[in-house]
């Protein structure tokens, strides 16, 4: 059985609540577009509040994922928009799924530098493409 994001948002509240420090989280990939498969695991992108520091990537891992994991019975696939690609930030934002938000006010400045930076940087990623593209068809 495939799980509607709308579940997923209502079995990770919890989890992501009692962790502070997450101002945002986001479904994306396959389930967030209902073509989860049979062995695909579940995409979340996490932001992460900065103000008090930089965070340790591999301990906020392991503080969110075992129970992400539990709360879904589903193997998660975390990542961390602190630190994630201009594309990756760019495809959450534009086709993933809100899932749980803390602080409104962080989330719309994070969005609003993230659009910029991957409106910035578009007319390049598409330069690449249509180069690789190039490449592969005369290979």
């Amino acid at each position: 059985m495939k799980p509607a994001p709308a579940d997923i948002a209502d079995r990770v509240e919890p989890v992501l609540s009692q962790h502070r420090q997450v101002i945002a989280a986001y479904l994306f990939g396959s389930a967030a577009s209902g073509r989860l498969r049979p062995g695909s695991d579940i995409d979340i992108a996490v932001l992460l509040d900065e103000r008090a520091g930089k965070f340790d990537r591999k301990e906020e891992l392991e503080r969110l994922h075992p129970p992400l994991c539990r709360a879904l019975r589903h193997d998660v696939h975390l990542v961390f928009l602190n630190q994630a690609s201009c594309l990756l930030l760019g495809q959450v934002i534009d086709k993933g799924v809100l899932l749980y938000v803390s602080d409104q006010e962080q989330l719309s400045l994070f969005r609003m530098r993230s659009l910029t930076l991957y409106t910035e940087f578009a007319p390049y990623m598409r330069m690449f493409r249509e180069s690789m593209k190039k490449k592969v068809s005369k290979a």
